[in-house]
């Protein structure tokens, strides 16, 4: 599968699929700018939905924004599926009880991760921790949370 002109961005996405199939979940781009989430009908970036018993998960990333918006969005959605497939507490947490600290804390570590995610493989996303800073304040000033430190 080749979306970029980047290698480094095409073998990221490429392990992506790989482990999205390992684990059950169809790894899906769309060409609009956003998609509608599954579980509140809303425009989103991109979103991750664990498989169940009568489905396969989804990890849906839309493409039609500029390549350093939707990997990073690749990158963050990816995170989530790791977080639940390893059962992240902050995950778990989110899942058990979804109030707007619980999810704060939950983008505010996967921002972490997503972030680290794409130093380690090279992802030509520009400047991801200021992006992920701009995100989680919006976030913030919407849901009055306060922050967890993420070491």
């Amino acid at each position: 599968m080749i979306l970029s002109e980047s290698p480094e961005a095409n073998r990221f996405i490429a392990k992506v699929d790989r482990e999205a199939q390992r684990l059950s979940v169809q790894l899906l781009f769309s060409l609009r700018d956003d998609v509608m989430a599954l579980d509140n009908r809303e425009a989103t970036d991109g979103y991750f939905t664990p498989p169940d018993d009568d489905s396969p998960g989804l990890l849906v990333v839309p493409i039609g924004r500029q390549e350093q918006e939707w990997l990073h969005t690749l990158a963050h959605e990816y995170v989530h599926m790791c977080q639940w497939f390893r059962e992240d507490e902050v995950w778990m947490k989110w899942r058990s009880y979804n109030c707007d600290s619980n999810y704060y804390r939950l983008e505010e570590a996967t921002e972490h991760e997503a972030c680290e995610i794409i130093m380690k493989y090279k992802l030509p996303c520009g400047n991801a921790p200021k992006r992920a800073a701009s995100y989680l304040r919006r976030l913030k000033r919407n849901s009055g949370s306060k922050p967890l430190a993420v070491e």
